[in-house]
């Protein structure tokens, strides 16, 4: 409830979630290499309305409802920004919704027809969520961009999170109107976790590279991927990561950390010489 309030206190209303499968850890995963190699998604999760408003929800001894809400407004604007980025990459959209019974679907399906008309280049396919989880692990590189709604956004990204063998590798930004930012991992604060050492820190460090990214320092968000990209092929893993058999090392949640730091230290100081 903490994080939903702070949502909507700082009016935030686009959730960013990027999946991309790192080649060294494609055998971690259950997946087949010829399913998930080379797969590379952005979701774009409307964060504003829908059934996880805290004001549309009610818990009482022997009742509860929790209500979907969208207006015209909340599904245009997400629309317009999934669609700007999927002309910024392969023109390729997918609409997720459930359109054969929610009035809310239908609504945003009515609306995302107008808006295509003025993205003719964005190819729009729809699909039902039921049969978007499926064909998201059958399929996965048919897709490119993906928006939908808060539920369905929420639900399908963690599914993607098995093509990087762990939901703490993801990171997400969620945006207002006014381009200002939550940068956070998509799993959550995981206090199970607490003071043991074990959590995976590359969601959050990725969040880091993502901020940097929309504040237009490209190369140092860069810089930071790459760094958490060398630590992994240099064969450095965290507990969570299902390597299986692979051979590997198990770091810390610190440990890891460091390695990274290290890594871009070394990257900063290398382009230090170059650019000197």
């Amino acid at each position: 409830m903490g994080l939903l309030k702070l949502r909507e206190g700082m009016r935030l209303y686009c959730n960013i979630r990027p999946v991309k499968v790192c080649n060294k850890l494609i055998s971690s995963s259950p997946l087949k290499r010829e399913i998930i190699e080379n797969v590379d998604i952005v979701f774009v999760r409307e964060l504003s309305s829908g059934i996880y408003k805290s004001v549309c929800g009610k818990l009482e001894e022997e009742y509860a409802e929790d209500i979907m809400k969208y207006n015209k407004y909340e599904i245009e604007r997400i629309l317009n920004y999934a669609f700007k980025l999927a002309m910024k990459r392969k023109k390729k959209l997918c609409i997720v919704d459930k359109a054969n019974v929610l009035n809310c679907s239908r609504l945003w399906r009515k609306i995302s027809a107008q808006i295509s008309t003025n993205y003719p280049k964005v190819n729009v396919e729809y699909q039902y969520i039921d049969a978007m989880s499926y064909l998201l692990i059958k399929e996965p590189k048919k897709f490119d961009v993906i928006v939908t709604s808060n539920l369905f956004g929420d639900i399908l990204s963690d599914e993607a999170a098995i093509f990087s063998s762990s939901l703490g590798m993801l990171p997400s930004m969620s945006l207002n109107e006014d381009n200002n930012g939550l940068y956070e991992p998509i799993h959550g604060s995981a206090p199970s976790l607490k003071d043991k050492n074990l959590a995976n820190p590359i969601g959050t460090i990725l969040s880091l590279s993502m901020m940097l990214f929309n504040l237009n320092m490209t190369e140092y968000s860069a810089y930071i991927e790459k760094s958490v990209m060398n630590v992994i092929n240099n064969g450095f893993y965290t507990s969570d990561m299902n390597v299986g058999s692979q051979k590997y090392n198990i770091c810390g949640t610190q440990q890891f950390c460091e390695k990274v730091c290290n890594e871009l230290t070394e990257i900063l100081s290398k382009m230090r010489l170059i650019n000197g």
